[in-house]
């Protein structure tokens, strides 16, 4: 057997080892010194990172996109299409419009816009027609059309739908205590005679109004209808003419001027397509009425 001795091995002194809780200590200490050099290398070009792109929601009109921001908040970048004095049936869709659209991550319509069909067809199962059966301006209606933008929206945030859901719910408050907020400017004017448009039916009679009658765009008015409407009109005493400001017409005027009768130009659709905006357009409709009546 080989003596360790012999050899030299024996006398060779044991090496210390080092306590375990040293080794921690060390390896925790390498472990931080790598963090803190990666947040000094990297943590600069971190914080200046950009930040995700919103989906981009493409609306019709500005009462869309009111809606969709009730609803989206800052969630979504919104792309409105038709100007709001402009009227939806006239309206030609740009080469350079449909492209935005088409890129969009999602299409909102009310379903009566002519261009509709052939953008919708180009954009497969990324299009939603809501429509509400009746003038979005209506706050009733207009609820209805905020329940089915957030309906379309969550697909599209699903990580977002409780904050969508209570940010509808908060609007249609805001909605309902603005419309309620209203009612004694309206109350002196309800049962009153009146002539409509088409277009704005549906809001004076929110109003309180009796809408006697309501008459087509200029091109559709024959002179036997207009007749009808001047018969008419002097048998039940109306009071206004209520013309709608996006067909840009003459007749409402004609037949407010052959009445001897009061006359205001409505719109159908806010200047400023966010919330705001179509709070401010209800308060307007009704100012424009209530003063086009109060004139001496």
């Amino acid at each position: 057997m080989l003596d360790c001795r012999s050899i030299g091995m024996g006398d060779e002194k044991e090496v210390p080892r080092a306590p375990i809780g040293a080794c921690r200590c060390r390896r925790s200490a390498w472990r931080l010194a790598a963090v803190l050099l990666v947040a000094t290398v990297w943590g600069p070009a971190l914080q200046g990172a950009e930040p995700l792109p919103k989906p981009v929601v493409t609306v019709s009109t500005t009462l869309m996109a009111a809606a969709v921001r009730a609803v989206a908040g800052d969630r979504v970048n919104v792309n409105s299409l038709l100007p709001p004095r402009m009227c939806p049936g006239h309206f030609d869709l740009s080469a350079r419009q449909a492209g935005a659209a088409e890129s969009s991550a999602l299409f909102l319509a009310h379903g009566f816009e002519p261009f509709l069909a052939a953008l919708a067809g180009r954009m497969a199962d990324r299009h939603a027609v809501l429509d509400v059966g009746g003038n979005a301006m209506v706050p009733s209606c207009h609820l209805v059309l905020v329940g089915r933008v957030k309906d379309a929206l969550i697909p599209l945030l699903p990580a977002a739908a409780a904050e969508l859901e209570a940010n509808a719910a908060a609007y249609a408050r805001r909605v309902q205590a603005a419309s309620d907020a209203l009612r004694p400017t309206l109350a002196p004017l309800a049962g009153r005679p009146v002539f409509a448009a088409v277009q704005n039916a549906e809001v004076l009679t929110w109003m309180g109004f009796d809408v006697v009658a309501t008459f087509p765009r200029d091109e559709g008015a024959s002179a036997r209808t207009i007749s009808r409407l001047l018969e008419l009109g002097r048998t039940q005493h109306v009071v206004l003419v209520a013309d709608n400001l996006q067909s840009a017409g003459k007749l409402g005027a004609q037949l407010a001027d052959d009445l001897k009768c009061r006359f205001v130009m409505l719109s159908n659709f806010p200047e400023d397509g966010t919330p705001e905006g179509y709070l401010a357009a209800l308060q307007d409709l009704c100012r424009r009425v209530a003063e086009a009546l109060a004139a001496p």
